[in-house]
């Protein structure tokens, strides 16, 4: 059975992409145990479809996560509550909807060009933008 350490027998520049796309789970997902389980079953569907090319399996990842965690959003968007004052060691990202922690995965943590995550996502340049404007605005408080 493949694992995250050795997915389907991967060379370097292809572990480099399980590399990118746990840590952009991570960021997507809020916690390494999910991120990592739907990673692994988003390679394993790549894997069945022959998808090979580095941009290709980061797309394919990219956008299973984008798809399963943006329809597990729409419940806990309409109730998630906005965290404030979070305690010392909390998760700040917590308190990012699934939109602003696509623009910090794509545009912070991935250094992509706003036309390229928007490319990427499927969203709006704009809409990107000003995600990551407020995802910053939001952390910036919680550093505070």
């Amino acid at each position: 059975m493949p694992t995250l350490a050795t997915p389907f027998g991967y060379n370097s520049t292809k572990l480099d992409i399980v590399v990118r796309a746990r840590r952009v789970g991570w960021a997507m997902a809020g916690e390494q145990k999910l991120a990592d389980k739907l990673v692994l079953a988003s390679l394993e569907r790549a894997h069945e479809a022959g998808c090979e090319s580095s941009d290709a399996l980061f797309l394919r990842v990219f956008r299973d996560l984008d798809q399963v965690l943006g329809a597990r959003g729409v419940v806990s968007v309409l109730s998630r509550r906005r965290v404030r004052n979070m305690d010392a060691g909390a998760d700040p990202l917590h308190g990012l909807s699934h939109l602003q922690r696509i623009a910090i995965c794509l545009l912070a943590m991935e250094g992509m060009s706003v036309e390229e995550a928007a490319q990427l996502s499927e969203r709006p340049v704009f809409v990107l933008e000003q995600a990551l404007f407020s995802a910053e605005t939001m952390l910036d408080a919680v550093a505070a």
